[in-house]
């Protein structure tokens, strides 16, 4: 019994098949669609260049590749510039639509595979900020800054740089420094530039950024800014610039970098900063431009002081007799490290009861006795006096 079930249903299948081969084309196509033999049905469909059915049934394939090239040619292009866009048929579509003038929409397309040609078709169409954004996809830095510069907005302009100061980051992090340095310059950020240049030891790049960033500052009002960058360059025009500044600090900083100290010292002097004038004169022993300067200024506490620090008493003797500042005379007299000498000059100076405490101090009690009869002492009270121990001076 089956073997007979299954003899019947063999007939009935080579009677088909003498069937389907005696219809024409068009039938056989029919019939495979009918049977749900969708890709065979189309090939024949293929054969009677019967585009409809062709694209109605790659649909129900979702071959929308051929549902593209088949619309187009039907003619149906602007349903296939469709199929290209929803079905993310970026390759075909491109071409057709540069083709039909549809140039943005083709932009769009070659922005996913080709983001030079697409940067192209949007700059034509003065789309400036898709253009830069395709020239930053194929990491063409410097085409996407010339797009940049046709925004408007600065706002959006600002957005760009820091995007691209991000990508600089990125491609100093993998030690692309020359691409990064580049970048840097071309969006302004030299300051970052400059740091990557020092950092490989790039000395011409570096000399260069430092030029460009002075001359950026003195454009920009910024004098200190200025100096400081041409500190690497002409230490003169820097020295110049800080003095334009009032910047003393720094401008003496750069003489004491030359070791230029009396330069520095009377930089300081002159701005009234007398405090670092003497740190700098006490470092480097340089007391004569400081003394020359207080002498100038009858600063006589400052001339004592330094005839006192540099042990210089005899000299600081003459000149305070010479200025008739006595007080100062019988105050270095009381260093010199002979008595009698520092009574000579106590006496000579009339200071004549000081100069006899002295004397004694030496046991030279004649000269004593004449000091105190100068100073109008009684023979009672230099009696007394060298009665008396330790008399005060």
């Amino acid at each position: 019994m089956i073997g007979i079930k299954w003899l019947d249903r063999f007939y009935a299948f080579i009677q088909e098949i003498f069937q389907y081969l005696s219809m024409n084309l068009e039938d056989q196509a029919s019939y495979l669609e009918e049977k749900s033999k969708y890709r065979m049905a189309r090939k024949k469909y293929i054969l009677l260049d019967n585009y409809d059915k062709i694209i109605e049934l790659s649909r129900r394939l979702h071959d929308y590749k051929q549902v593209f090239i088949y619309q187009v040619k039907n003619n149906q292009i602007y349903e296939a510039m469709q199929t290209a866009e929803i079905y993310e048929l970026y390759e075909l579509g491109a071409p057709l639509c540069e083709k039909e003038g549809e140039f943005i929409k083709a932009a769009h397309m070659y922005s996913y595979f080709n983001p030079i040609k697409a940067a192209s078709l949007y700059k034509q169409e003065h789309i400036w900020d898709k253009a830069a954004n395709c020239y930053i996809k194929a990491m063409q830095w410097l085409r996407a800054i010339e797009c940049i510069e046709q925004l408007s907005s600065k706002d959006i302009k600002k957005k760009y740089y820091n995007r691209l100061e991000k990508i600089g980051d990125e491609l100093s992090a993998k030690r692309n420094y020359e691409e990064a340095i580049k970048l840097f310059i071309r969006i302004n950020a030299l300051e970052k530039a400059l740091a990557l240049s020092e950092q490989i030891q790039d000395e011409k790049t570096s000399k260069l950024l430092y030029e460009q960033l002075a001359r950026q500052a003195l454009n920009n009002g910024e004098i200190k800014a200025a100096a400081y960058y041409y500190e690497k360059l002409d230490t003169s025009k820097a020295f110049s610039l800080y003095i334009k500044a009032q910047d003393v600090d720094n401008a003496a900083r750069l003489l004491i970098k030359q070791e230029k100290w009396e330069e520095a010292i009377h930089l300081y002097l002159k701005n009234k900063n007398e405090n670092e004038a003497i740190k700098i004169a006490k470092e480097h022993n340089l007391y004569t431009f400081l003394l020359s300067y207080y002498k100038e200024k009858k600063n006589y506490e400052k001339v004592l002081w330094i005839f006192e620090e540099t042990h210089n008493i005899e000299e600081g003797i003459k000149y305070f007799k010479n200025e008739n500042e006595l007080e100062y005379v019988a105050h270095l007299a009381k260093k010199l490290p002979k008595s009698s000498d520092t009574a000579d000059v106590l006496k000579d100076i009339g200071y004549y009861e000081q100069a006899a405490h002295y004397y004694l101090l030496e046991d030279n009690k004649e000269e004593c006795k004449n000091c105190l009869i100068l100073s109008g002492k009684t023979p009672l009270e230099i009696e007394n006096y060298f009665f008396i121990k330790n008399y005060p001076a």
